[in-house]
């Protein structure tokens, strides 16, 4: 039971689950992922650990999410966010209610969006949270983006880069960086909008980041195809290119790694199973044994009574036959003498 406890929570709160349950990553694991994260439900609920129970149900809410299963999605977001809320813990509460509202973009109810993404902020500025409130203004800038209202979803990619530069965040800045320059890039602002895609290039490329690095690539070859630069756009292209079957070649080690620990955790889950059947099979053979012995000695018990009882039978015939057999020699004898007499 340890081992399974302990795995399940290493797997759903570890540094890596996210890969490890990441469709994006693991398409064809899936459903491992989806085990992984329902056997640490179940561990959580059984150790009353409420924060992590609620982190695991944002978790299965994406993986839903990614699998476009957004009724599973939404469901799981909700008991998430149930069980924040039990707990007053603002944090959880906005990182689900911006979960919430990522949903809604998606589907295309901005409006909903707008209302999720807002409250999530509202609970951000709570606790003054920046990091968090960074995100809600990339969602936002976001949400305006897909109504092509880029004014608005510049200013708030600009508040977002703003608060990233002050906690230091520097993934999250490439990320921004490589939307200000789409969004330039969009309204016809070429030049502007490749300075801040080069930007996001350098910060990758310190950072070692191949997801962001490979995003700022494309960005830039389209900006010089726009630009009619078109070997400029081949080049960039093709480093692209090299950085996603970097992405690729590092993605099936992690599978790999992952099939490795699947294996693993099975084999010694097996081996626990095993000697849990033999624990209940000795317990039950030593229960056996002890009925048995019970009524063994009960039974000797028993016949020594008996035994008893039979020679104090036999005694007691003895004596008292003994002492017959005497009574009548006497009667007799003296039966005898009276006749004798007469």
């Amino acid at each position: 039971f340890f081992f399974k406890q302990k795995t399940a929570y290493e797997i759903a709160s570890g540094d890596w689950s996210s890969d490890v349950c990441s469709s994006d990553l693991f398409p064809s694991h899936d459903t491992a992922a989806l085990d992984f994260h329902l056997q640490a439900s179940k561990l959580f609920k059984a150790n009353q650990k409420k924060d992590l129970l609620a982190e695991n149900l944002n978790d299965l809410g994406v993986l839903y999410y990614y699998n476009r299963q957004r009724k599973l999605a939404r469901q799981h977001y909700d008991e998430a966010f149930a069980i924040y809320k039990s707990t007053h813990n603002d944090l959880g509460m906005a990182n689900t209610l911006g979960k919430i509202g990522q949903l809604y973009e998606k589907q295309q109810k901005y409006d909903s969006a707008f209302t999720y993404q807002r409250q999530a902020m509202s609970h951000y500025q709570k606790i003054n949270n920046r990091q968090g409130m960074s995100k809600i203004y990339e969602n936002i800038g976001s949400i305006y983006e897909d109504l092509v209202r880029y004014d608005s979803a510049y200013f708030y990619y600009q508040q977002a880069f703003l608060t990233n530069q002050k906690t230091k965040n520097h993934i999250a800045q490439i990320e921004v960086l490589n939307n200000l320059g789409d969004v330039l890039r969009k309204t016809g602002k070429l030049k502007e909008g490749l300075i801040y895609s080069k930007k996001a290039l350098d910060l990758a490329l310190v950072s070692k980041e191949t997801y962001q690095l490979s995003g700022a690539y494309r960005d830039i070859a389209k900006a010089y195809n726009l630009m009619g630069r078109n070997d400029s756009a081949f080049h960039y292209l093709e480093l692209s290119r090299k950085t996603a079957l970097d992405i690729y070649d590092e993605n099936s080690n992690k599978q790999l790694a992952l099939l490795q620990v699947m294996y693993d955790i099975t084999k010694k889950n097996n081996e626990i199973e095993q000697l849990n059947n033999a624990r209940k099979t000795n317990q039950i053979v030593g229960f056996a044994i002890g009925i048995v012995t019970i009524l063994l000695l009960t039974s000797s018990c028993c016949l020594k009574v008996v035994t008893l009882m039979l020679l104090q039978k036999q005694r007691y015939c003895f004596t008292y036959g003994a002492l017959g057999l005497r009574n009548s020699s006497i009667l007799f004898g003296q039966c005898f003498y009276l006749q004798q007499k007469n």
